[in-house]
């Protein structure tokens, strides 16, 4: 109970923080309808049938008239609550709500997007600001609950405290009894997770217009759509097997408690009252009749808010888990002396799981102002190794230096900032032109840095497309947007190198999915951009890398060979194999277009 409350209590304070008059008005509102609704019907069948039966018409009507009043006002502060208050809460605590998982993802260890459980604990956090706002109707609903049972129970103390203790008995019954439902119904949606996660990527898939050239020219429709049937004839599954256990539990809930004790008890002890003892009126019979239903409905939506406070707090913890995730990567506070410094990598071991190692004992040494190379098959540890670097990891064994010192001893946010870094995978954004170049906030226009101009100059697309700083990329999130080709998404990832201006530059393959053309061009800018500075190039393209000052050769985790290309070339190394193998199928291609130039 206790961690129930807690998990309640957390949105409750954001509410109380952001939105208080919203919060007061829901839980008041609630109470007030309740209280309405008694007068409105209990009391009013009383005070009807045992006037007429007295003919005392005049107070009757007056007292009704009262009672209708009070509802109309009730009915339009309820009106103005819906359309004025509930829609703009509800955006204010979505922007509120969304920002705080937006600022926890941002500092999430990168290993934790490599597990799949981070995968299914986002899918709770994306419904976030329903589960705050069914969190806040639970409790408003729990409230109004207690008010309508407060006021038909002094009804019932009033007129037949025995029925009182008939319609609590069955509340008892029925709350046991749902809670085996409500587990049944939590085990169902907890199953079923992964199945929807898995429909939801591949409705992503075929809702994006990345995919669907790929999709048209090869078929795949028929294995994406196999998948997606498989996915949905699991999740059918599991619905039918939760289905008919609920089918058993819901029939022995309803006969027992709905029609023995609920119909058949107090209607037998509400008859013997009227009939037998003359300790009831019709009309008190009539009111009672109602107010049974009323007060055992309002007992069975303690139950359910109770239970769902039960359900709603496995869901809000989820949450919760997500927005406590902390960093490992533990940080210093020194900062770099000097940018131009070297690099040095002693007995780097890493692995993503113990029974493959990475990287196994791994020694490097790289000189500021060098262009560095390091070369390997997939899956050798190219990429690993730049994620080392840049400490999105850190490895299991061995340290990384940098100006002498451990990099786990630097600003782990200035340390990265040291560096210029393009991946494979080059992402635009649906942003302005010049955001995707400076990846920060909007600068005034009317003082643009020179290097700003630079890296735009290098953007013939610029002036060849008729594009200028507020330009959008991609048209998913403005219909106005440009899309751009490969070649011109590389020339923006140039254009954040020249206007980063750092002293260290790192590629991850960027250039692997251009052709030959576009690779050379890319690579001649790049070259001419990192002169005076570190560049370190992963490839398994190894033409994009002979003209570096130095070469690391990596293979299973280790360097096995080093130095310069016609060293290397010179020895018949295990790169001379590489580099001549390549040769054969792509040199005499990239030789002729070199020549153009």
């Amino acid at each position: 109970m206790k961690r129930i409350l807690k998990n309640h209590t957390y949105f409750y304070k954001i509410f109380l923080s952001h939105q208080p008059i919203y919060f007061i008005a829901t839980l008041l509102q609630n109470v007030l309808r309740s209280l309405s609704f008694i007068l409105l019907l209990q009391y009013s069948i009383l005070i009807v049938v045992d006037g007429i039966n007295n003919m005392n018409i005049l107070p009757v009507m007056f007292q009704i008239l009262l009672i209708f009043a009070f509802s109309v006002i009730l009915s339009f502060t309820q009106s103005l609550f819906d359309y004025k208050l509930d829609g703009i809460a509800r955006e204010k605590m979505e922007y509120i709500l969304f920002k705080d998982v937006f600022n926890v993802i941002k500092n999430i260890d990168i290993k934790h997007f490599e597990n799949p459980e981070l995968f299914n604990a986002l899918t709770f956090a994306k419904d976030i600001t329903g589960k705050a706002f069914e969190s806040l109707r639970c409790l408003s609903s729990l409230l109004g609950c207690i008010a309508g049972i407060l006021g038909l129970s002094s009804m019932f103390l009033a007129l037949s405290p025995i029925s009182l203790i008939i319609v609590i008995i069955t509340f008892i019954l029925d709350f046991i009894l749902r809670i085996f439902v409500n587990k049944s119904e939590f085990k169902y949606e907890a199953d079923s997770v992964s199945y929807n996660r898995q429909k939801s990527y591949l409705e992503r898939i075929f809702f994006s217009s990345k995919f669907m050239n790929e999709i048209k020219l090869n078929n795949l429709d028929t294995f994406l759509i196999n998948k997606y049937d498989i996915a949905n004839k699991a999740l059918l599954k599991q619905k039918r097997k939760n289905a008919k256990s609920l089918f058993f539990l819901n029939g022995f809930v309803d006969f027992t408690v709905n029609f023995l004790i609920s119909s058949v008890v107090y209607n037998l002890v509400l008859v013997y009252q009227v009939v037998v003892t003359g300790t009831l009126s019709i009309g008190a019979y009539a009111a009672l009749y109602f107010a049974s239903i009323s007060l055992l409905g309002r007992l069975r939506e303690i139950s359910s808010s109770i239970q769902n406070f039960g359900r709603l707090s496995l869901y809000i913890e989820k949450i919760r888990d997500v927005l406590s995730i902390k960093s490992e990567l533990k940080a210093g506070n020194n900062e770099l002396t000097s940018n131009k410094c070297e690099m040095l990598m002693q007995n780097i071991t890493f692995y993503y799981d113990e029974a493959k190692y990475v990287l196994k004992n791994l020694n490097l040494h790289i000189q500021f102002g060098k262009r560095v190379a390091i070369v390997g098959v997939n899956g050798g540890g190219k990429s690993t190794l730049v994620k080392l670097i840049l400490r999105l990891y850190d490895p299991v064994e061995g340290y990384i230096a940098v100006d002498g010192k451990d990099i786990r001893q630097f600003d782990l946010q200035k340390y990265r900032l040291q560096f210029s870094t393009l991946f494979q995978d080059l992402n635009i954004y649906a942003i302005p032109l010049i955001n995707n170049v400076i990846m920060d906030q909007v600068i005034s226009k009317e003082n643009v840095a020179p290097q700003l101009l630079k890296a735009m100059e290098h953007l013939k697309i610029k002036e060849d497309r008729g594009l200028n700083f507020d330009t959008v990329l991609s048209q998913e999130y403005d219909e106005n947007g440009t899309e751009l080709s490969k070649g011109e998404q590389q020339k923006i990832g140039v254009a954040r190198i020249i206007y980063s201006n750092k002293d260290i530059i790192i590629l991850d393959e960027p250039s692997a999915a251009l052709d030959p053309v576009a690779e050379y061009e890319f690579n001649r800018k790049i070259q001419s951009v990192a002169k005076g500075k570190t560049l370190i190039m992963i490839s398994h393209r190894l033409s994009t890398t002979r003209n570096a000052d130095h070469i690391f050769v990596l293979h299973d985790g280790r360097v096995i060979e080093e130095g310069n290309h016609e060293s290397l070339m010179a020895n018949h190394s295990y790169y001379e194999k590489m580099y001549t193998m390549q040769a054969s199928k792509f040199f005499d291609y990239e030789s002729e277009t070199i020549k153009k130039y």
